[in-house]
């Protein structure tokens, strides 16, 4: 297995908005097999307890320390900042807006994978699952935070030097690229 070519679609400040693009993407797709996958890195105690809320059964890596914490009890954490928390492999649709709803200001990254995107006869593509990925870099312009930023970018992901069939699901919903494809998950 190799690495997805994330291909920005849309921009938006309006993080809701973002979500909304990334499932109409999904739908283009069958989701059956569809999962979500959530990381966020936090600076300040007031955004660790809003995420370990919204994430209980997260996995929370301090500065240079292995996998040590739950986020369930990172409430007695003292530092240090940053704390990165990741909640891998979680049903598809159903925790999402609670983390939209507690990201605040940190730099974070909702991926949707397990996805098959459809087949394309015209342009040659045949479906497609294991590079098959909808992801949101909140608050970054880039899946790996390189690039903080105000607002919330929406990626679709496919096999490297693919790039017909991002726009092509673009298309779908009226989206478009707005920038190269850059090397992803």
């Amino acid at each position: 297995m190799g690495n997805s070519q994330a291909h920005p679609v849309f921009r938006t400040t309006d993080l809701v908005a973002a979500v909304k693009a990334a499932r109409r993407l999904m739908a283009i797709g069958d989701p059956t097999d569809a999962e979500v996958s959530l990381e966020a890195t936090v600076s300040e105690a007031s955004e660790l307890e809003m995420l370990s809320a919204a994430m209980p059964t997260a996995t929370a890596f301090g500065c240079g320390q292995s996998p040590a914490i739950q986020a369930s009890t990172s409430s007695v954490v003292a530092g240090p900042f940053p704390i990165f928390l990741e909640w891998t492999s979680q049903p598809f649709g159903r925790l999402e807006d609670r983390f939209v709803a507690a990201a605040g200001k940190c730099p974070a990254t909702l991926v949707w994978s397990g996805v098959r995107w459809p087949e394309v006869p015209a342009l040659r593509l045949s479906a497609e699952e294991e590079y098959a990925h909808v992801s949101i870099s909140i608050n970054s312009r880039q899946i790996h935070w390189d690039e903080p930023a105000p607002d919330h970018t929406v990626h679709i992901h496919d096999r490297k030097g693919t790039y017909l069939r991002a726009q092509w699901l673009a298309d779908q919903v009226g989206l478009y690229p707005i920038g190269p494809p850059y090397l992803a998950l």
